[in-house]
């Protein structure tokens, strides 16, 4: 459908639908920060909630959906990550219940349909699964589905979807949806109840959250987002699937903007005096404690809920995000404060071509950014804390160059063909003047305390997961670094050679000088050691030909890769590793055959140069392949 003018859009905001007498401060500060957003077609709807003093005090939507306004008690927006503080709750109830006698028992205790691995001989355990220390590989094959599920799950479709364990359990913390998919069945078999019932039943029932449900069948109610686009279209975001039952307890939770404060001011009571529906005063402290931390300075991990200091106050809160949604769920306990905020669609910007185009007739391009989640809550946390202020440490710093350099995200796809599409976010780190950092292209960082670095104006999160106001470097004892964590600490980044970016450009300058390798077609050689190389170099060039068209062709036929990896569709990426295997074979077999021919009877000068050129070339896209997991078999 095509969006109506800035007007209409305008028109369409909601009014204010209060519980109690809402502030002239609090919706001023929504219908800027919110409001605007969405009349400027940063996102196509949204859903603001403030709950204080246990009273949702402000209630306000903004924009459309399918046509008909969004409403804060009738909207049912995909909560995604936030899906995980149910899950938390539900471990939490069953912690006080006895039924889980420790969160550091091994989960294996518990679970019946499998067996978790013990990399190292340290078995995983529950509080290793809660606060995402259990070490799995980050995938997301097989997670969503166009059609219902049975269930409860068999073994094999959990064994199916259970990604390899890739670091020790309890070593750091690398946010997991797979660490929650297993408490999800872990409740299952513990209580003998399907885990969207158990929520239901325990937690929405007793809380009054009538709206809200896990959401695994494409058929089941959500709000279908639009992007809007440069030349004023929008274009539905597909809601034509749903997330598996595996992965449901850790991102399938559908719910109101009106609900979600229900649940956010019982968390905060339940600190108090408990809460129906949540837990006992001393198990909630417990989940809303920072039990781990991958630095310090950094936010933390409790049960679930990220955990951090904001000049002096603490904040527990989890954030959400989807194809087309987003969530801010962000508590305040020590201000028996509460925020929801709800968010859905975006802003596509200008494409590649458009930014050419304006290029190359000097055009001013629009410069709006999509709706970002990050910088809400930056937003929110500023007007009730004020500007944030690390903690100065006394003392001697450590000289800047020691933290200079290449950083890559844990939180990534390593040991499948799916870090192709998601290679990891990085940091880049090299020392500036005046004893500061330049980090990923921004200057000016100054280091506060020994390994700690901060610059006021940055918003955390945005554009990618390496962007931060703050970064601390965990060191060992001889100041090598180990690790990088960004302020909002769901992840670290360790140390590392080459970048996604610089993989790409080796392979794309492999790729060119490979693909000439077709060339070999027209040589024609009957003497031993030319004709092994002619061969050789012409299956290189037709590997390279292959990985060049099997993206587009592939994309063309099974739609977006990451889509078909996530409704386990693996055609393509199989495809790509065929190339893959067929490049580093060929490359080998042209190098060896190559450096055999030139001490004898060989081709002409020129012929030898390009085959040196084109070993060279399959070379270095041997190596951009095998950064991407698509030479040997990686497909699950």
């Amino acid at each position: 459908m095509r969006l109506p003018g800035l007007l209409s859009v305008l028109l369409l905001a909601l009014s204010p639908v209060p519980a109690a007498a809402a502030s002239g401060d609090l919706a001023a500060w929504s219908d800027a920060v919110v409001g605007r957003a969405v009349a400027e077609g940063r996102a196509s709807g949204a859903a603001v909630a403030i709950v204080e003093h246990g009273e949702t005090v402000f209630l306000k939507a903004y924009g459309e959906d399918r046509g008909h306004p969004v409403t804060p008690d009738g909207t049912p927006f995909s909560i995604g990550s936030v899906s995980k503080s149910f899950t938390a709750t539900a471990i939490a109830q069953l912690l006080e219940s006895g039924r889980i006698a420790s969160l550091d028992d091994p989960a294996n205790r518990y679970l019946k349909r499998v067996h978790l691995p013990a990399r190292g001989g340290r078995e995983i355990t529950v509080r290793n699964l809660l606060t995402h220390r259990a070490g799995f590989d980050d995938s997301t094959y097989g997670l969503a589905t166009p059609v219902p599920v049975k269930v409860p799950l068999p073994p094999e479709a959990i064994e199916k979807r259970l990604p390899p364990q890739v670091r020790r359990a309890g070593d750091v913390s690398v946010y997991s949806n797979n660490g929650y998919a297993i408490l999800g069945l872990l409740i299952e078999d513990v209580t003998g109840e399907l885990y969207p019932d158990y929520v239901a039943r325990h937690v929405f029932g007793p809380l009054g959250m009538a709206k809200s449900f896990v959401r695994t069948r494409p058929d089941q109610p959500i709000a279908l987002p639009t992007t809007l686009h440069t030349n004023g279209t929008r274009t539905p975001v597909p809601q034509t699937w749903a997330y598996h039952p595996y992965i449901a307890p850790s991102a399938a939770i559908v719910s109101t903007v009106e609900d979600m404060a229900r649940f956010a001011a019982a968390q905060i009571a339940a600190e108090q005096k408990g809460a129906p529906g949540i837990a006992n005063a001393e198990t909630t402290k417990l989940m809303h404690s920072r039990m781990v931390a991958n630095a310090p300075d950094v936010s933390g991990f409790g049960m679930s809920f990220v955990v951090s200091d904001w000049n002096g106050a603490r904040i527990v809160e989890n954030a959400g995000s989807g194809p087309g949604f987003q969530a801010n769920f962000i508590l305040l306990p020590g201000r028996d404060r509460a925020l929801v905020v709800l968010v859905m669609g975006d802003y596509a910007g200008p494409s590649a071509w458009e930014k050419f185009a304006a290029k190359l007739s000097g055009k001013t391009l629009d410069t709006k950014t999509s709706l970002n989640m990050f910088a809400i809550r930056r937003s929110y946390l500023e007007r009730e804390l004020g500007v944030y202020a690390p903690p100065i440490v006394a003392g001697p710093l450590p000289p800047t160059a020691q933290f200079a350099g290449l950083y890559r995200a844990a939180r990534r796809p390593a040991t499948t063909p799916e870090a192709l599409t998601n290679p990891g976010a990085v940091i880049d780190a090299r020392a500036g003047a005046g004893g500061t950092l330049t980090i990923n292209g921004i200057s000016g960082y100054r280091q506060y305390a020994p390994g700690r670095f901060f610059r006021a104006d940055v918003t955390q999160y945005v554009p990618d997961a390496g962007a931060s106001d703050l970064y601390a470097f965990a060191t060992d004892r001889d100041g090598k670094v180990r690790y990088a964590a960004t302020h909002v600490a769901i992840e670290m980044f360790a140390p590392a050679r080459f970048s996604p970016a610089q993989a790409r450009l080796a392979g794309g300058v492999g790729l060119v000088l490979s693909l000439s390798g077709l060339a070999a077609l027209f040589w024609r050689s009957r003497r031993g050691l030319h004709k092994v190389a002619r061969w050789a170099a012409f299956m290189l060039g037709l590997g390279a030909l292959g990985a060049m068209l099997i993206p587009v062709a592939g994309t063309a036929w099974l739609g977006n890769p990451v889509f078909a990896w996530a409704f386990a569709d693996t055609r393509l990426f199989a495809a790509l590793t065929v190339a893959g295997n067929l490049i580093a074979a060929s490359t080998l077999v042209l190098a060896l055959a190559t450096l055999a021919g030139l001490g004898g009877e060989g081709p002409g000068r020129g012929r030898c140069l390009w085959l040196v050129a084109l070993a060279i070339g399959g070379a270095l896209l041997t190596a951009a392949l095998f950064y991407f997991n698509l030479v040997g078999w990686h497909l699950p």
